[in-house]
C-alpha cells in the first residue's frame, strides 16, 4: 500500500508547491486506504466533542471537534455576519461604530461568543437572513451510488461518501460540476464581469489564489483576466484566474508576467526570468488528458 502511494504522488510532487501537495497526498491516501472513508468518519464522528485550553496572559482558546462540513459552515456563517459589521462600519455617521477597527478575526470570536452566551450575535439585525455555504464537489458516480469514492469538501479535504449523498439531497441548489467544465460555464461573454456558471467553475476549479504557495481560499479573491479586460482579453475561463488583493496587484504593478497555457494551467515568470507553474488543484490530481472542448 505504501508502495502504491507512494507511486502515485511523487508525480504529483515534483512539480506541486508544499501546500498543493499536501492536499494531493490526502486525496491519494484516501483511495488506499483499507477502511472505507464512511467507516472512518463514522468512527472519528463519535468521538467529537469541546475543549478548553487556557493560555496566557488572561485568554483561553475554546475548541469545537466535529464533522468538518458542519464547523466549515458554522465558520462561513460567522464570517459573513463580520462582513455584515464591517460593511455598517464603513458607511456609518456613529462615530462609535466608525471607530471600531476589528478585523474579522476578532469580529468572528466576539460573534461566536455572543451567540453562544445569548444566543443572538449582537451588533446587526439581519443575521437570519445570512445563510451558510459550503462547497463539495461530489463524482458523479459518488452522487449516483454506483461507487463510493471520497467528495472534496473545500477547504478542508476527502470527505466520506454517504456524507455527500446527504449534502447533495439537502442542498437548496446545486450545480454540476466535473472534471471538465460544463458548456454553460466556457462561453465567452461581451462584457467585463463573469457570468455566475463562469464564477461557479472557476470557484470550483481554482479552490484558493492561483500564486502558487499562495492559501487564500477562493471565494475571498478577486477574479482576473489574464490578458487585462482593457487590452482586449475576452471573459472566459480560459483568461480569468482568482488572485488574492495583494497578489492581484502584484500581477499589475510589478515586472511579473502571467500567461494561461491551458486546461486553466497559468506560467508565472519573474523578473530574473524563472517560470513557475501553477495547475489547478483538480486538473492536477486527475492527471494527463486533453480537455474535451
Amino acid at each position: 500500500m505504501r508502495a502504491a502511494f507512494e507511486s502515485e504522488i511523487l508525480p504529483l510532487a515534483e512539480k506541486a508547491t508544499p501546500y498543493r501537495t499536501k492536499a494531493l497526498a490526502a486525496r491519494v491516501a484516501e483511495k488506499h486506504q483499507p477502511v472505507s472513508a464512511t467507516v472512518r468518519h463514522e468512527e472519528a464522528r463519535e468521538r467529537r466533542g469541546t475543549w478548553v485550553e487556557d493560555q496566557p496572559d488572561g485568554q483561553a482558546v475554546l475548541c469545537i471537534s466535529g464533522p468538518a462540513y458542519v464547523i466549515h459552515a458554522a465558520h462561513d456563517r460567522l464570517t459573513a455576519q463580520a462582513r455584515v459589521v464591517t460593511r455598517a462600519r464603513r458607511g456609518s455617521d456613529d462615530p462609535a461604530v466608525a471607530a471600531d477597527e476589528r478585523e474579522l478575526g476578532r469580529l468572528r470570536a466576539d460573534l461566536a461568543l455572543d451567540l453562544l452566551l445569548s444566543g443572538m450575535p449582537s451588533g446587526h439585525p439581519v443575521e437570519a437572513h445570512i445563510a451558510a455555504t459550503i462547497e463539495v464537489t461530489i463524482p458523479v458516480n459518488t452522487l449516483a451510488g454506483l461507487d463510493d469514492e471520497a467528495a472534496l469538501l473545500a477547504g478542508h479535504g476527502p470527505i466520506d461518501a454517504d456524507t455527500a449523498r446527504r449534502l447533495a439531497a439537502g442542498a437548496v441548489g446545486w450545480e454540476r460540476l466535473f472534471l471538465h467544465p460544463d458548456t454553460g460555464a466556457l462561453l465567452t461573454v461581451d462584457h467585463r464581469t463573469p457570468t455566475a456558471a463562469q464564477r461557479r467553475y472557476l470557484l470550483a476549479r481554482d479552490g484558493t489564489c492561483r500564486v502558487p504557495g499562495c492559501t487564500t481560499k477562493a471565494k475571498n479573491c478577486d477574479i482576473d483576466h489574464t490578458i487585462p479586460w482593457s487590452k482586449d482579453g475576452p471573459t472566459s475561463v480560459e483568461n480569468t484566474a482568482h488572485l488574492c488583493e495583494p497578489h492581484h496587484m502584484m500581477k499589475h504593478h510589478s515586472p511579473w508576467g502571467v500567461t494561461q497555457v491551458g486546461r486553466g494551467i497559468l506560467r508565472y515568470r519573474s523578473p530574473a526570468g524563472y517560470e513557475y507553474f501553477d495547475s489547478p488543484y483538480r486538473i492536477e490530481y486527475a492527471g494527463g488528458g486533453a480537455p474535451p472542448f
